[in-house]
């Protein structure tokens, strides 16, 4: 009795290529479908932080304002007419000082009582009305602190407006408050100044929830208060994004960031139906794409099936090719060639960026972090060439540390180092992106910045002010001294500015230290 014989199962390779393309199909919808999702809750993730961003710049837009502003009003308060108490002489001077600042609408001083002295829209001596104080500003303004007023109406222009205001002591005459109105249109316009898609808006609030200014239709809305959902959303903490209802019963996607020195939030906000219909075509467009990927897949199975056989193929003709022919045969087995190219490109591009790494390092100070000279000098060249392009004029600042030799003979180099790092930490708060700043040597430390003319001295005056207040703050009687140059006219010769600031610096020392000199 011959034993029972079964048929063979045998498939190609392209074949069993193929069988198990069809058996991944199903993990592989599963997958697309988790994928699907989490794409989905990333982009919503990556949209939220896309408001975030433009609510950021607009609020940073909106701090910068206020900083210009705040340090127009410190300079008229330590003025000279300002310290002999001489109100026609700081009202010539804030005459002429305020066309500097573009945004400010009107600068006024008043007495204790309220009573306009004087004002810039108005011929010193004219009949001024008096002004309401403003709520809870007196204790902050005793304390020497700028306070902003609520959104009010100027009557006689017929315009929105806000005041900041700050204490100014007219020597023998005693405490005054110097006041620089903004008009909401301003505000509008510095939130509109940078490019935005047109779905996206972008809306000035303060604490209240009312709107100060919009940067499209800009009077639209302002003086009123926002809808009941925004109001939440501002209640929460600045970085918050959340889902609202306008004032119109449009769903929105909004969110909203606090702007330093001042109780107003910059919201930023989306329609849900266009995020929605967004969504929609992202669904779609994976859908293709997933119809595409499994068509693909399929034909990659079986052309990879048909090469590996005729791989396979020419492995089982081996035993009858000849030994010359074997050579050429095997070159066409080139995995692990290109196993070794990769791995050779692996090691080639790692070496690259260790040297790259250790160039870069090589360029910075292993104390502080910030740049040595010839990379400082590198990046000043670079801040003047973008100035000259944009037509801007650079500033260097000198900075030199009060007692650090002290510091190091009482407390040892230990400490000495600790400062130096704080100080470059402080130095690297108090300077814009855009700026750049480096270790000189010793406790000497530069900074380059740039900005159009009518508003770089004041920026380099601000600098240097928080510079020598901040340093001042800190522990064993460190201190610094500040020398400003300024090149308002090309060329720019960044050796020389940084020479001239130099000098400058030496001449503060000689002033008293602890304060800064052009």
């Amino acid at each position: 009795m011959q034993p029972l014989r079964t048929r063979a199962f045998r498939l190609s390779l392209s074949q069993w290529m193929l069988v198990i393309s069809v058996l991944t199909l199903l993990p592989f919808l599963g997958f697309a479908i988790y994928a699907g999702q989490r794409m989905m809750s990333e982009r919503s993730a990556e949209r939220d932080r896309y408001l975030l961003s433009v609510a950021q710049d607009r609020a940073s837009e909106i701090q910068l304002l206020l900083q210009k502003a705040q340090a127009m009003l410190r300079v008229l308060t330590v003025s000279k007419p300002a310290q002999l108490g001489d109100i026609a002489g700081l009202h010539e001077l804030a005459v002429s000082a305020r066309p500097l600042h573009p945004d400010a609408a009107d600068i006024c001083l008043l007495d204790a009582q309220g009573q306009v002295l004087f004002s810039t829209e108005q011929p010193l001596g004219s009949p001024l009305p008096v002004h309401e104080p403003m709520p809870g500003a007196a204790e902050r303004l005793q304390k020497g602190e700028m306070v902003v007023s609520a959104l009010y109406l100027n009557a006689s222009q017929k315009q929105h407006e806000v005041a900041l205001a700050v204490p100014v002591q007219l020597g023998k005459l005693g405490s005054h408050e110097l006041r620089l109105a903004i008009r909401s249109q301003a505000l509008s316009t510095h939130l509109a100044r940078a490019a935005m898609p047109a779905d996206l808006g972008a809306t000035l609030m303060d604490s209240g929830g009312i709107v100060l200014a919009r940067s499209s239709d800009a009077q639209r809305f302002v003086g009123q208060q926002a809808s009941p959902s925004v109001q939440a959303l501002l209640a929460r903490t600045t970085g918050s994004v959340a889902d609202t209802v306008d004032r119109l019963g449009h769903e929105m996607r909004m969110a909203q960031v606090a702007v330093a020195g001042a109780p107003w939030r910059v919201v930023s906000g989306v329609p849900r139906a266009q995020l929605q219909e967004a969504e929609r075509g992202m669904l779609l467009q994976l859908a293709l794409l997933g119809a595409v990927c499994i068509a693909l897949s399929i034909a990659c199975s079986l052309a990879l099936g048909l090469y590996l056989g005729r791989q396979m193929r020419k492995v089982a003709a081996f035993h009858s090719t000849s030994p010359a022919d074997l050579a050429s045969e095997s070159a066409s087995f080139n995995v692990r060639e290109l196993h070794v190219v990769a791995h050779a490109l692996v090691n080639a591009a790692e070496n690259e960026r260790v040297a790259s790494d250790q160039a870069a390092r090589a360029q910075l100070d292993g104390l502080t972090g910030l740049a040595r000279r010839p990379l400082f000098i590198s990046s000043g060249q670079r801040i003047a060439a973008e100035a000259l392009r944009r037509r801007h004029c650079v500033a260097a600042l000198y900075i030199d540390l009060d007692g650090f030799k002290a510091l190091n003979d009482s407390r040892g180099h230990a400490a000495g180092d600790e400062a130096l790092v704080r100080v470059a930490g402080l130095i690297k708060d108090c300077i814009r992106s855009e700026d750049c700043a480096g270790r000189l040597g010793g406790d000497e430390f530069g900074v380059f910045l740039s900005a159009p003319s009518s508003a770089l001295r004041h920026i380099a005056m601000a600098v240097s002010s928080r510079l020598v207040s901040r340093v001042g703050q800190l522990p064993d009687g460190l201190g610094c001294s500040i020398g400003i140059a300024v090149a308002e006219q090309p060329p720019f010769e960044i050796e020389t500015l940084l020479a001239d600031a130099d000098a400058a610096m030496f001449k503060a020392k000689k002033a008293g230290k602890n304060r800064w000199s052009f």
